[in-house]
């Protein structure tokens, strides 16, 4: 689901930059997002209250999930198309067990090292293999492999942190908080930038509040409750697999044979993710 949710969340994403401008774009999808995830979590029961020496962790885990994340994909996709940007995004999990390993002070596993060899080296093979993309500017690239960075920061840090409350909560008050600096630098500035949206722009807005901001989200940070760091964004590499098809379908544009061998590969570090060793 996760990978079927957000992989095609990446053209429709493309779509709703074009004339709604990024921060404004964030405001209206996070802060909305968030607000609906905190009303489920009451409807099931749980307080929205977070324990007060939780509340510097969150405001960091909010910033590398939400703010930067969110951001620096945003700008970097204004570059590129969504499936190549889906694709140097994922290499997110590289980083998420980098920085899992320095925060516990342990090295991966021999497994997981061979997972993250194969999928990094599909996703570097499906970027090579779009001379378009890399004939453009080099911050689109730079931009969003940074976002996938942050990204794998705040998700060894949540999972690190171990936050004491619901994922529904924890997720609901990340998409409120990380959407504060954003929304007022969109009021203060970006709101100008609007262009003249129409339903496909509406579409992608509705698509980023209700499926990839709310239960999306909801469904990756409780993947990373249940799992290992290493499994759960390993595991997210699919994703990009996604984006490319979708890409092909919005754009009628075909994946060539250096796709497909970069898929497979993908395929392999995520079996590798999910199956113990012997």
């Amino acid at each position: 689901m996760l990978a079927l949710g957000w992989g095609a969340n990446w053209p429709i994403l493309k779509i709703g930059i074009t004339e709604v401008s990024p921060w404004v774009f964030r405001s209206l999808t996070f802060l909305p997002s968030g607000m609906l995830l905190l009303a489920l979590a009451r409807l099931n029961g749980h307080p929205l209250a977070v324990p007060r020496p939780f509340w510097p962790p969150l405001l960091v885990a909010s910033t590398l999930n939400i703010t930067l994340w969110g951001m620096l994909v945003l700008y970097g996709l204004s570059f590129m198309t969504g499936g190549r940007a889906a694709i140097l995004a994922f290499t997110m999990p590289v980083w998420a067990s980098l920085f899992y390993a320095l925060l516990v002070k342990k090295l991966p596993s021999r497994q997981v090292v061979y997972a993250l060899i194969a999928g990094t080296t599909g996703v570097l093979l499906l970027w090579l293999g779009d001379p378009e993309t890399q004939a453009r500017n080099a911050w689109g690239p730079l931009l969003v492999i940074v976002g996938g960075a942050m990204w794998g920061a705040g998700s060894a840090y949540v999972k690190h942190t171990g936050f004491p409350v619901p994922t529904l909560v924890l997720t609901g008050w990340m998409q409120l908080l990380g959407t504060i600096p954003v929304a007022l630098i969109a009021l203060l500035w970006d709101w100008q930038n609007i262009g003249t949206p129409g339903w496909p722009q509406y579409f992608s807005l509705f698509y980023n509040i209700v499926v990839a901001g709310a239960i999306m989200y909801w469904i990756y940070f409780t993947l990373l409750k249940r799992l290992t760091v290493a499994m759960s964004t390993i595991a997210m590499l699919a994703v990009p697999v996604v984006a490319v098809i979708s890409d092909a379908f919005w754009l009628w544009k075909f994946p060539l044979w250096i796709d497909l061998g970069a898929l497979g590969l993908i395929g392999v570090a995520v079996a590798l993710a999910l199956n113990k060793p012997a």
